[in-house]
């Protein structure tokens, strides 16, 4: 009795559908941040999975870093991100702010330059301070004339926006006193200082499950793929049982027919 080999077939077609899912689940991401360092990246995921979204950071390149989260959840995403105004702001360095794309600058390049880097500076030492998210820092510092006796005072405004609860909201002084000693010329009474409270953030969802996070339509073409998977088995299955039966059944058919040794037609046979 000869046993049919298995058709393998029938697991390359399992194998085909297994990774269509797994290149439907892949697919279904959409990329929310390209261009971020991972400290960044870290930031803008931890608010996101407090948030009950399943964001994912993966490298985008030599020092950046990509954030990704599912397609259905990318709208709440960008909504969560701006309420939290995250990512970090990124911060010019003295270096970069200074570097010289000419060989010859302008006094008025230099000034601008200056100027920008100053603003720059302050609003990193306030972000130091608990509870802020955003600080504006815009120095007024007008140009020197020799020829005019008549020097014009240089002013500030601030812009500081902090956390709701947060303990800043008497710490006014504090920040005029950063910024006033932090610009050359610039008196404590010249700096205008604006606080503002964030809106407050309502309380997270709690985090939902697989398939909540999931759009619908993959787990339809999910279901369809395992129920074909299913009804594959079983046909290969049932295929090589009934090919095993059918096999026994002629086995014992061909038995059946075959003359006994000590019988007369087994020994005319024999001779």
């Amino acid at each position: 009795m000869l046993q049919q080999p298995e058709d393998p077939t029938g697991f390359a077609v399992m194998r085909t559908l297994l990774m269509l899912a797994t290149l439907l689940l892949a697919g279904c991401t959409q990329q929310l941040h390209g261009d971020l360092t991972e400290g960044a990246a870290n930031l803008v995921v931890g608010a996101l999975r407090s948030e009950g979204i399943r964001a994912e950071k993966k490298p985008a390149g030599e020092s950046t870093w990509r954030v990704s989260v599912p397609e259905d959840e990318f709208a709440r995403s960008v909504q969560i991100l701006k309420r939290r105004n995250l990512p970090p702001q990124q911060f010019d360095g003295l270096g970069s702010v200074f570097r010289k794309d000419s060989l010859v600058s302008t006094l008025t390049e230099e000034r601008a330059r200056l100027i920008y880097a100053m603003s720059r500076e302050l609003e990193r030492t306030l972000y130091e301070i608990d509870g802020v998210i955003v600080a504006r820092v815009h120095p007024v510092i007008p140009p020197s004339d020799p020829l005019n006796p008549k020097k014009v005072a240089s002013s500030a405004a601030v812009l500081v926006k902090y956390r709701p609860g947060a303990e800043i909201a008497g710490k006014e002084a504090m920040v005029r006193s950063l910024v006033a000693a932090g610009i050359e010329g610039l008196s404590y009474d010249d700096v205008r200082v604006h606080l503002v409270a964030a809106e407050v953030q309502p309380i997270a969802p709690d985090a939902p499950s697989v398939s909540r996070a999931l759009p619908p339509m993959f787990w339809g073409i999910l279901g369809v793929l395992t129920g074909l998977l299913l009804l594959s088995y079983f046909a290969l299955t049932w295929r090589n049982g009934a090919t095993v039966r059918l096999d026994e059944l002629r086995g014992r058919l061909l038995r059946r027919g075959k003359p006994a040794a000590g019988s007369p037609a087994g020994q005319s046979a024999s001779q």
